[in-house]
């Protein structure tokens, strides 16, 4: 159902709302949600609006069109995974850890993440039964231009293989990358448009 949240000037309509879940969702066309669309949207609008519905208890999702119209796979793969709907559950304590080789890593990433691949240095891989189906990738920290980072390393991707949900895969990872290259501090983001980083709060 639509949901309305906020008030008088600060109102803000949410698209879908599963109310048992507590999740939102709107989808966003690019050029109607751009600064220069049609509503002419403020630079801070999606991010105030996530915020408000942050207060009331409701974790918000964006889709964005151009990812539905390129990606609509694994957006729904998303989807699924935030309201904990899956074909398969696996437990991390029935699977190991192994070094994954480039070329698997390079698919697995297009087909799994949003944002598709990214090179790393350390690829880990979850594998069951043989078959990948969980990764964690790392990169030594660079500093370039104005970035004055002072964390160590960074996590580069994370990604399911689809419709799965593996019971502590990402604390395993993080686990054996702690274990075996003793990072003083590890950088991680989160896409605020899909996620809220309760992964990586969990891990540690």
């Amino acid at each position: 159902r639509k949901y309305t949240i906020g008030y008088k000037e600060n109102r803000f309509e949410i698209d879908i709302l599963i109310d048992e879940k507590k999740i939102g969702i709107e989808c966003n066309g690019c050029y109607y949600h751009s600064q220069n669309g049609v509503n002419k949207y403020s630079k801070n609008y999606h991010f105030n609006k996530k915020k408000m519905a942050e207060e009331q208890g409701i974790d918000l999702i964006y889709i964005w069109e151009d990812q539905w119209l390129h990606k609509q796979n694994i957006v729904k793969d998303i989807i699924r995974a935030r309201l904990g709907v899956y074909e398969k559950r696996i437990y991390a304590r029935n699977c190991i850890v192994k070094q994954v080789d480039v070329s698997v890593y390079k698919q697995f990433c297009n087909d799994t993440h949003i944002q598709g691949y990214r090179s790393a240095k350390i690829r880990l891989g979850l594998y069951y039964n043989d078959k990948l189906v969980q990764i964690a990738s790392f990169n030594p920290v660079r500093n370039i231009g104005k970035q004055n980072s002072k964390e160590q390393w960074e996590w580069v991707r994370g990604c399911l293989a689809s419709n799965n949900s593996v019971i502590g895969g990402t604390s395993k990872l993080f686990s054996y990358f702690i274990k075996h290259y003793d990072p003083e501090s590890v950088l991680c983001y989160a896409d605020w448009n899909l996620f809220n980083g309760d992964g990586y709060r969990k891990s540690g």
